[in-house]
This record gives C-alpha cells, structure tokens and sequence, in this order.
C-alpha cells in the first residue's frame, strides 16, 4: 500500500504550495484511498462467512464467549475448526494452569525425593507426606473441573437446526 508521500508523488502533487484548505483535502482524499486499498487487500486475505442461530443460541454462544474473554466470532471458529479437526477447543482457564504448576511442582519434588533416596538409602517422610499433599491438592483441583465444565461440546447430529 501506498504511503501519504508515494501517493503525492503518483498524483502529482506538491505539497508544499497547496494550501491549508487544500492540504487538509488531501489528506482526506489519502486517507480514503488507503482505507480502500487495505479493503481490497483484506477481503484477498481473509473470507468472512455467517452464522445463523436464534436467540438463546447467540446468548448462549455470548456468554462462554464472554467467560473466556474471546468474541462471539473468535470462539466460534475456533470451536468449528476443533470439532472438524476432531479435537477439543478449551479455551485458557486458570484452574488448569494452577494444575499445570502443581504437575510440575509434583514431578519436581518426586525427582528430588528419588535423588535423595539413592544418596542416602533411604526416604525422608517429611519430602513423602509433603509430595503427597500436593498430589490430593492436584486431584482437588483437577475434580472441581471437571464437576463444572464450561464448555459441552455435542456431536454434530445431536444439535437441532433452528428453522
């Protein structure tokens, strides 16, 4: 795309001798020119398509939306790409990266206990009970989410069309 001073020299005009008036014109007339150009790029780049849905479907698709902090359109298509591609969109949700820490934190400790072990022959049962509060923390975790999932995805046939 054009810049504001390649579009001055492939219309010919000298910027200098113009005046306020006509300056300001011609940074309207660019800035239109540009907004078409990038339209006509974008429409080459990008294809919108259309969902149809009733009400309650478009409150429902807003409000997961909305528990993700993603747009109506952003989680559509990422959930229509998931399910074509036979996997599952869960969008960011900190009860999982809470989890993922504490897997981490857990693999750490059990690698420190099992180092520890070989070194002196025996396991300290301060490091064991300590690894296994932070396994029961990790199934507490993991347990609230899944009794309350955000998202239930259906199979495709089960879904009735709106007519």
């Amino acid at each position: 795309m054009l810049t504001f001073q390649q579009y001055l020299l492939q219309h010919r005009i000298s910027f200098e001798v113009l005046t306020d008036k006509e300056k300001m014109q011609v940074r309207a007339d660019f800035k239109k020119h540009y907004a078409r150009a990038y339209q006509r790029e974008l429409r080459g780049r990008i294809k919108r398509i259309e969902l149809v849905c009733s009400k309650t479907e478009y409150q429902q698709l807003k409000q997961i939306a909305k528990q993700y902090g993603e747009g109506i359109g952003v989680l559509s298509r990422k959930a229509v790409l998931a399910y074509i591609e036979s996997d599952i969109y869960l969008p960011p949700n900190p009860i999982l990266a809470d989890t993922k820490l504490l897997i981490r934190r857990s693999a750490n400790n059990v690698n420190q206990l099992v180092k520890a072990s070989r070194i002196h022959k025996q396991i300290d049962n301060q490091h064991l009970e300590a690894l296994a509060r932070e396994f029961r923390q990790m199934e507490t975790v993991l347990d609230q989410f899944y009794q309350t999932p955000k998202i239930v995805f259906k199979p495709i046939h089960l879904i009735p069309n709106a007519h």
